[in-house]
């Protein structure tokens, strides 16, 4: 009896949110293990999302021009010019503005970034191509890009034997991005992965290295007011992760970070939200950045990995829990007006769910849209959804 009670408390919890989306869509041209969606980022009415293993994993990246929600215009389809087999173009994408960077993660077996003026998304141009000097096999370098104005943040985390390092360059001319400053774990060993993950929002940098201590996982918070001398301001790794990967998906804005732990507590998730607000001036690893928050919806069941991706845009947070319901997935919307009591307004899913299909694989968001992808859909051709970014849902 208790086993039902909770499994219908689960169902009404869901139902009370549940909202399907607004618009559906897959490029015609795609073919069986596209994995369209494995990557998509957006700025304004710009969204790119990606399908790394077309062509034989030579890689491609879709621009659409998303007026609303409801009206997303597929403008151009980007690839290398330079690209070859399995370098996996489209592996991340970033963009900021009409600046948009899509990373190759295997060209020259090192890693690249590709960065393109989208001013015109109906003719997105190439300017240049971002390497790293002296780069190395297994490097990795845009194993994940995140932009911020005309700043790029990428991630190497395979640099030095899987120490890793994350590299800040200025493309403010993006026909010669120049290396900024290049940061690598203040306490680093091989197999850390520092450089997982990236992000960044003002002053505030933010490094992921999910394989530090056997894959608990932690962060690095900088203070990067000085962009050439960033100075680590806090070392983020709560207590009781335990193999939980922290630090391998989070998302900076405003100074809040929103970190998650997707294969903690037995692979349920949670997302662990943390105030910078008040210290761009710290000097303290210990005291800057406190936690302020940590987010489990009630609903969530083992395996569901809740946080296995995650955006921001102002109050609005959306998390993914991709393997939910036999990886038919869904995507939790909160309201973090006040980030130490985020309350939960929506909760997304596909229409046409299939299992293993992931939806929530990847996510974007803008003022006025989220779009979440589903890049293992119809035989792995990918699809994406997209829905308003200020609807909350009712229950019906």
């Amino acid at each position: 009896m208790l086993g039902l009670l909770v499994f219908v408390i689960t169902l009404l919890l869901s139902s009370c949110f549940a909202e399907t989306e607004v618009l559906h869509l897959a490029p015609t041209t795609l073919s069986p293990g596209d994995q369209f969606g494995y990557f998509t980022a957006a700025s304004g009415n710009l969204l790119v999302v990606t399908a790394p293993y077309t062509n034989s994993s030579t890689g491609a990246a879709y621009v659409f021009n998303c007026t609303s929600p409801a009206s997303c215009v597929q403008t151009q389809i980007l690839t290398a010019s330079d690209g070859a087999v399995n370098d996996t173009f489209g592996y991340t994408v970033a963009v900021s503005g009409s600046l948009v960077v899509i990373g190759a993660l295997k060209a020259n077996l090192q890693g690249a970034a590709y960065v393109f003026d989208c001013s015109d998304p109906t003719a997105c141009a190439w300017q240049s191509t971002i390497t790293l000097e002296n780069g190395m096999p297994s490097d990795q370098l845009s194993y994940y890009a995140f932009a911020y104005d005309t700043w790029v943040f990428l991630g190497a985390p395979g640099r030095n034997n899987f120490s890793g390092e994350a590299i800040l360059y200025d493309c403010s001319d993006p026909m010669n991005c120049t290396v900024e400053t290049s940061l690598t774990s203040p306490d680093s060993s091989p197999g850390d992965w520092f450089g997982s993950c990236t992000g960044l929002y003002g002053w505030l940098a933010v490094v992921g290295a999910e394989g530090k201590n056997n894959f608990d996982g932690s962060a690095y918070a900088y203070n990067c007011s000085n962009s050439s001398a960033c100075t680590l301001i806090a070392t983020l790794n709560p207590v009781g992760i335990n193999g939980g990967a922290f630090g391998a998906f989070f998302f900076v804005f405003d100074n809040i970070i929103y970190l998650t732990a997707a294969f903690n507590f037995n692979t349920t998730g949670a997302t662990f939200i943390y105030n910078c607000s008040d210290s761009s001036s710290s000097t303290s690893p210990t005291t800057a950045c406190p936690l302020v928050s940590t987010l489990q919806p009630p609903d969530l069941a083992v395996g569901d990995q809740f946080g296995a991706f995650v955006v921001a845009y102002e109050e609005v947070l959306v998390v993914c829990a991709q393997y939910q319901n036999e990886g038919r997935g869904a995507a939790y919307v909160f309201d973090c007006s006040d980030a130490s009591n985020c309350t939960q307004t929506n909760y997304l899913n596909a229409s046409d769910a299939s299992a293993g299909a992931y939806f929530g694989f990847t996510l974007a968001i803008t003022d006025t849209y989220i779009v979440a992808t589903a890049p293992f859909a119809d035989a792995n051709r990918g699809e994406m959804y997209t829905y308003w970014e200020n609807q909350t849902s009712t229950a019906p």
